[in-house]
């Protein structure tokens, strides 16, 4: 299992925004400079699946990544939960790429 722990920065499409990453076991969660947002998921296989939340500005949902075969790069989508984002629906893109 890839170990997802360390520093990330993360491209939705309209922001580049910093993340760190800590990993025990499969359970991944970190802390990211947008809107004070918090992410918690788990790792099965080569697939990061995820809850994402900002507080701040009252936005959550959900989001699934591909962890590329060197754990350096994760591609995948986002979207928002309805009821944590007062009804806003859709998504996007995200490319996270872990730094050096």
């Amino acid at each position: 299992m890839a170990d997802l722990s360390g520093n990330w920065s993360v491209n939705d499409g309209g922001a580049i925004y910093n993340l760190r990453l800590t990993q025990q076991g499969n359970r991944v969660a970190g802390v990211y400079d947008l809107q004070e947002g918090s992410i918690n998921g788990i790792v099965e296989g080569n697939v990061f699946k995820l809850r994402w939340d900002q507080p701040h500005n009252k936005r959550g949902g959900h989001g699934e990544l591909i962890i590329a075969a060197d754990a350096n790069t994760m591609t995948g989508t986002w979207s928002y939960d309805p009821a944590a984002s007062g009804g806003l629906k859709g998504g996007g893109q995200w490319t996270f790429t872990k730094r050096r």
